[in-house]
């Protein structure tokens, strides 16, 4: 009976080796004297949806220590949605160099930084690693983000005020100083952010950065893909100051690729670095690509989680997830190559089977990333050593396949299977823990009166050893009995889940040496779920500014047990007289139309699923027409002309707005000579400043912007007052200065004329007589400047001769 195993082993190991001889051959070469870049940090976008505890810390534990991410990048709130705002919806307030908390919504901010990154650099920094984090906001015209309001857009001063605000709500609630800043998320991709946008953006900000201390440096240019990435860096190359203030040249992958190798020599010969930051199709190829001709020493996956991701695919109960083909397949480079690892050079004879090779803290890690086909891989120039050996095929869990010893001098051979993505990795000799790769019901759910369900675990061990499991009962309803049949199998029947709640699970996983734990939910209904909203907002556009009266409803839900959603938008309430009207236009679309009175619109989206009912209410605020840009009246320097070791200056203007809105102001640098170091300002946001530091001799040119349109902040009820009291001020202060400059050389040239006529002679006459001119162009202008288009004609020429005659007695 023994002989049996034997030869069965034996035929199988004959069978084997004529397949394996019909396998492409291929030759790798790995040379540790070559390096390229060094691994900063594997990055993953912040979760956009809330997940409760205790699911929350699970998903961020695996993301930390499982898959090896090491940062985050965090985008702030945007749009307008139905439970949360953009972070800045209207401008705090009119100085761009103070922050007006009460203007801004933090809560949704501060959220994220409390549950997810704090908790996540935690762990990182716990296994050892450096945390990396970037903000960014997004800005797209007919995306759920919206327009980019008009003063961030147009004054730098406040568009440095919302990016120090977002800076400062980190460092301050999370303890820590944001790595890097990102001016906008793909600029120039429906939006107006060129790249001298941008450029002016960045250096209006950095001095304001560095003044206060903060080491936060900029991600740039963060293009759509690496074509429009390379136009942006061509354009702004020759700007030293702006390059100084750059620390990684990052692009997307929306497009062409072709410009990855000259971006990579660019930010090399810079001392910068490149990073991958967003494509919603990751695969090997373009993880291989970024990495070799990108030269990326970041590397992003974009969209972390949600029902169906591919990465961590979360139940639609809120209280499990799975591991999904994204995460297996880059765990195999993220769980072994860590941050400040250098990338060497790895070259093959078949582009089919991709190497990259690094070296970190003295030991060689090879990935092997194969397409369609078996190969068996030949590699040269490897340490010798002991490594593991896993492996994941398809975006399957990964299998270990146990250590290898290499010798000094020799070649090793392994066979890939195909699409594959195979890690050797360096072993120090020291028993490693097992990895729980998947704990699971057959069900995600149960509805009574189903009350049963089979559990089921699996497990890898570096070493291979044998594996032990033991489930147990964690936690369950008050009257609950669970019952599991066999406890210490890695799959198990349990019944007895009787009492709707939640049931706790926890597996156990042994190697004899180390204990692995992990809980697994599974809730059971008393009946039919209701659906829940993932999405409800409005877009084109999501500021309604008057005459436009209309904008774009979306709403969309999801169903725990699958059932068809049927989704319908009200009008909830709306202002006085207003009759707004919905008109379905798509799936998930709605066309909201008539909302011609300025006010709050709210909209009731209910979601039906054939059973249960359930709302939510959308407010869209409607605003009056804003129909006259601001204006300046004059701007100047004095002295205008100064002389060294005098380096500063008073800059002065006079600006106006006639629809009495709030103003913003913003002095910055046009030009200045070469070598000349940045000017400083003080009250830099205000109509007059100084500038200080104009140490180098030659032009300044200074710009001076100013923004209107600023609707009064949230808690401000006295704009109708203030337009009624004091709206008039600009055209009134306006008009007086026109007059009086208009009539005084009216006055004085009409004298002198006079005095040519009369030879001389007649003072009375030319005293009288220039006055009469002067005066009169002063009241004529005046009247039609200060009230013009505001009063009847009849009244106007009546305020017009009365005006007059008064000045005359």
């Amino acid at each position: 009976m023994p002989a049996k195993p034997l030869l069965s082993s034996l035929f199988s190991i004959l069978m084997l080796l004529p397949l394996t001889a019909g396998w492409a051959q291929v030759n790798i070469t790995v040379t540790s004297s070559t390096a390229y870049q060094t691994i900063r940090a594997w990055r993953g976008a912040v979760f956009h949806l809330q997940y409760d505890e205790p699911l929350r810390s699970e998903l961020i534990r695996a993301l930390a220590d499982e898959l090896g991410i090491t940062g985050y990048r965090f985008e702030p709130t945007s749009g307008n949605f139905w439970d949360h705002r953009r972070m800045e919806w209207l401008n705090d307030d009119n100085d761009p160099e103070r922050i007006n908390w009460a203007g801004f919504n933090t809560s949704e901010l501060d959220f994220d930084i409390d549950n997810y990154i704090v908790p996540l650099r935690q762990r990182v920094v716990a296994n050892g690693d450096p945390f990396s984090i970037y903000l960014s906001p997004s800005f797209f015209n007919g995306g759920s983000s919206g327009e980019v309001p008009p003063w961030l857009l147009n004054n730098y001063g406040e568009y440095g005020e919302f990016a120090l605000a977002f800076i400062t709500r980190v460092r301050d609630r999370g303890g820590f100083t944001p790595d890097l800043y990102c001016v906008l998320n793909e600029a120039g991709n429906n939006n107006p952010f060129s790249a001298t946008v941008c450029q002016n953006m960045i250096n209006n900000l950095m001095p304001r950065l560095q003044a206060l201390g903060i080491t936060t440096r900029i991600q740039f240019p963060e293009s759509i893909n690496a074509g429009t990435a390379w136009n942006y860096i061509q354009a702004t190359q020759g700007d030293a100051d702006m390059w100084a203030a750059v620390d990684v040249v990052s692009y997307h992958l929306y497009g062409p690729t072709t410009q990855l190798p000259s971006i990579r020599d660019f930010a090399w010969a810079r001392g910068l670095v490149t990073a991958q930051t967003e494509d919603m199709n990751l695969n090997t190829n373009k993880l291989y690509d970024d990495m070799v001709n990108g030269g990326a020493s970041i590397w992003e996956i974009y969209g972390m989680a949600g029902p169906g991701n591919e990465c961590f695919n979360t139940y639609r109960n809120g209280v499990a997830f799975e591991r999904g083909t994204k995460f297996w397949r880059f765990r195999q480079l993220f769980r072994y190559v860590r941050p400040g690892a250098v990338r060497i050079d790895a070259a093959t004879d078949d582009s089919n089977l991709k190497p990259l090779a690094f070296v970190q803290n003295g030991r060689m890690i090879l990935l092997l990333m194969n397409g369609s086909g078996v190969r068996t891989a030949n590699v040269g120039g490897l340490d010798a050593g002991v490594y593991g050996l896993c492996q994941s095929v398809n975006g399957a869990p990964y299998v270990e396949r146990g250590l290898q010893t290499i010798a000094a001098g020799t070649t090793f051979t392994l066979n890939v299977p195909s699409n594959a993505f195979v890690t050797l990795y360096p072993h120090d000799g020291v028993n490693r823990p097992p990895m729980i790769t998947s704990y699971k019901g057959n069900v995600q759910y149960l509805t009574q009166p189903d009350s049963a369900l089979t559990l089921t675990a699996t497990a890898q061990d570096p070493e291979l050893d044998p594996l032990a499991y033991a489930w147990s009962v964690r936690s369950q309803p008050i009257g609950a009995s669970a019952l599991i049949a066999s406890p210490h199998a890695a799959s198990t029947a349990v019944s007895g889940l009787t009492v709707a709640g939640h049931y706790a699970f926890a597996v156990v996983v042994s190697d004899s040496l180390h204990i692995v734990e992990r809980e697994f939910i599974i809730p059971v209904y008393a009946g039919n779920q209701p659906p829940f909203f993932i999405d409800v907002h409005n877009r084109n556009p999501v500021v309604v500014v008057l005459p436009n009266a209309q904008t774009e409803l979306r709403g969309s839900a999801l169903d725990i047990e699958g059932d068809t959603v049927t989704l319908t938008y009200a009008v909830e309430s709306q202002p006085a007289s207003a009759v707004a009207q919905i008109t379905p236009i798509a799936a998930n679309r709605w066309q909201a139309s008539n909302l011609d009175i300025a006010g709050d619109y709210v909209f009731r989206l209910t979601a039906h699923d054939g059973t249960n009912t359930t709302h939510a209410l959308l407010t869209v605020p409607v605003y009056p027409p804003n129909n006259t840009a601001p204006q300046i009246a004059s701007a100047s320097a004095n002295p205008p002309t100064i002389t060294l070791p005098v380096s500063s200056t008073s800059l002065m203007a006079t600006t106006l707005d006639f629809d009495g809105d709030w103003t913003s102001h913003w002095w910055s640098v046009t030009s200045r000579p070469a070598g000349a170091p940045y000017p400083t300002f003080v009250n830099q946001g205000k109509p007059n400043a100084t500038v200080r530091n104009l140490s180098v001799p030659g032009t300044y040119v200074f710009t001076l912007t100013v923004v209107g349109w600023l609707p009064p902040a949230v808690g401000w009820t006295g704009q109708d007052a203030y337009q009624a009291i004091l709206g008039m001020t600009p055209r009134i202060v306006l008009a007086s200065l026109v007059a009086y400059w208009a009539g005084e050389f009216s006055n004085s040239y009409t004298l002198a004329r006079m005095k040519v006529l009369t030879r001389g002679r007649w003072l009375w006459s030319r005293t009288i007589g220039s006055t009469l001119v002067g005066e009169g162009v002063d009241t004529f202008l005046f009247v039609g400047i200060a009230f013009g288009m505001l009063l009847q004609s009849n009244v106007n020429f009546f305020y017009n001769c009365r005006g007059f005659l008064v000045k005359k007695r």
